[in-house]
């Protein structure tokens, strides 16, 4: 761009008259003037040029600073916020803009400190309180960013896009009435908003409102406009459910025959090359199970030199959270041995089915051989699952997910893509599997695995115990209970494993568990009987 001074007469349009030239502001306009114009480019340009005659210029560095993160320049971008909050510490366009770099990058505690100085001086601002909900949500702190996003939307209602963040909030805290709420309210603001369209119908697959929930699905992919990570969630989600249609019968032949063999059948007429797959979680996995393959120290485990009498009730109990008493512990013994309770309606009949399904598939999996390949496992982990869940169907017992998990406050934390599932899994127990040796270090690598693919909608904790005890039992070793003392510790050991890359955090605990399993099963022996 020409800086040569030009009469008022003679400028041309988007010019700059001579006794302008030294005033920024003049620039400043022509940026607002360009940017509405959509000349990006030519708006960067008058920014600049505004700062180069007066490097204080608040405003213009603000515009600098947006023009700088739209051209993925976060670091610069933020730079020149800074500059701006120094120049003019009173303008909350700065603050906020400067929040926002610094929550970007990361920088909670300055990206808040930045938003509550912008807040301070324009309280009733609704993006900010948005801004505020995300970086509270960034944070984990998903109570806090219900209110800022609900206060967004309370300043305005207009904007549909705040009820969308709202509703995502409430459907993170299993609030599923408000969640719908808060969308319907959007697509009443605007019809044609086609993520809170997609978003509403996911959730109502995930409450198995599927008729509603394929009609709003298709009504988005009608749209040409839609956001293009919208059009792949409803599209995924679409096909999900046609999975999910077809292996249905396939899922309940094989409940009724207490066999996998029909779910692998169906799912091996899919070649595992063309599955898509998770690759970074599977090389975090292959780098996983080489430092297990390295490890020269293994924690004591309790070995398997007799069969302990009446073992399923004991893993059923624990499995079921029922309490880490003893006295616990042989009631329901006592109850599973009773007659069952024919009545459908009741809390006792359905602990005891609860129960009853435990056991069988406790048993089963204790006289079963590891599975062979990935599909093998797959429909093994699809087996159990149903075993497990069946009567939970809102966790679609035996089929992947139909829609992305939501990994309780933490956005950070990804989970695999529901098309990506099948492919991961089998692409998983087809390889690095292998690399971890037998025994403990393998079962603590597939206890990490399957929760850190979260395959299915609910459920995936338990199953991953679930592996990890036939992995034990295969290598010699007993299975193992976690009481509930235990249970609250599994999360800080897989988030150790996850940030370190290494098991030992996971294989500790195990070896605690198996310690504390051995002296549980002494002391029912103790008690005269034994948990049959």
């Amino acid at each position: 761009m020409s800086d040569t001074p030009v009469d008022a007469a003679s400028a041309p349009s988007g010019g700059v008259a001579r006794d302008a030239r030294a005033d920024p502001s003049a620039w400043l306009a022509l940026a607002r003037a360009a940017e509405v114009a959509g000349d990006l480019p030519l708006a960067f340009a008058h920014y600049l040029e505004a700062v180069r005659r007066d490097a204080r210029h608040a405003r213009a560095l603000v515009g600098v600073g947006l023009a700088l993160y739209r051209t993925g320049q976060v670091a610069v971008a933020t730079e020149a916020f800074l500059r701006a909050t120094e120049a003019q510490p009173g303008l909350a366009e700065a603050w906020g803009n400067l929040a926002a770099m610094l929550g970007e990058t990361g920088r909670l505690p300055d990206a808040l400190a930045a938003l509550d100085r912008a807040l301070a001086l324009t309280p009733d601002l609704a993006a900010l309180h948005a801004l505020k909900g995300d970086l509270m949500r960034l944070g984990g702190q998903t109570g806090d960013a219900a209110v800022a996003y609900a206060c967004a939307a309370r300043l305005r209602p207009d904007v549909p896009e705040f009820l969308n963040k709202l509703s995502s909030i409430q459907r993170l805290a299993r609030n599923a009435a408000s969640a719908e709420a808060s969308l319907c309210r959007a697509l009443a603001v605007a019809p044609a908003f086609g993520l809170a369209r997609v978003n509403l119908g996911t959730l109502y697959v995930e409450q198995l409102r599927l008729d509603e929930g394929r009609a709003l699905l298709r009504q988005a992919l009608a749209a040409p406009d839609l956001d293009p990570d919208a059009r792949r969630e409803a599209t995924v989600t679409l096909s999900m459910l046609d999975e999910h249609e077809r292996l249905a019968p396939v899922i309940a032949e094989a409940i009724a025959q207490m066999s996998d063999a029909p779910i692998l059948r169906s799912i091996s007429m899919v070649h595992d090359t063309s599955l898509p797959f998770d690759e970074r979680l599977l090389a975090t996995l292959a780098e996983i199970a080489q430092k297990a393959a390295a490890a020269t120290d293994t924690p004591r485990f309790a070995r398997r030199e007799r069969a302990w009498p009446g073992w399923a009730a004991v893993e059923a109990h624990f499995a079921l959270h029922l309490g880490d008493d003893p006295e616990a512990v042989l009631q329901t013994a006592s109850w599973l041995a009773s007659p069952s309770d024919k009545s459908s309606g009741d809390t006792a009949s359905k602990s005891r089915r609860d129960l009853h399904r435990h056991t069988r598939a406790i048993v089963g999996r204790q006289a079963a051989a590891l599975p062979e390949g990935g599909a093998a496992w797959e429909s093994r982990v699809r087996f159990w699952h149903a075993m497990l869940a069946w009567e939970n169907p809102e966790f679609f017992p035996g089929q992947f997910k139909p829609t992305p998990n939501l990994f309780g406050a933490n956005p950070l934390v990804t989970r695999v893509r529901p098309e990506s599932v099948a492919g991961t899994f089998r692409r998983f127990f087809t390889g690095d599997y292998h690399t971890a040796p037998p025994g403990p270090w393998r079962a603590a690598l597939v206890n990490f695995a399957i929760v850190a693919i979260h395959g299915f909608a609910d459920g995936n904790g338990r199953l991953a115990r679930f592996a990890a005890n036939l992995e034990l039992e295969n290598a010699g070793f007993h299975p193992i209970v976690l009481t509930d003392r235990a249970s609250k510790t599994v999360a800080a050991a897989l988030t150790g494993v996850r940030t370190l890359a290494d098991l030992q955090p996971l294989v500790e605990l195990f070896a605690r568990a198996s310690t504390e399993t051995a002296t549980l099963v002494e002391r029912l022996c103790n008690h005269g009987k034994s948990p049959h």
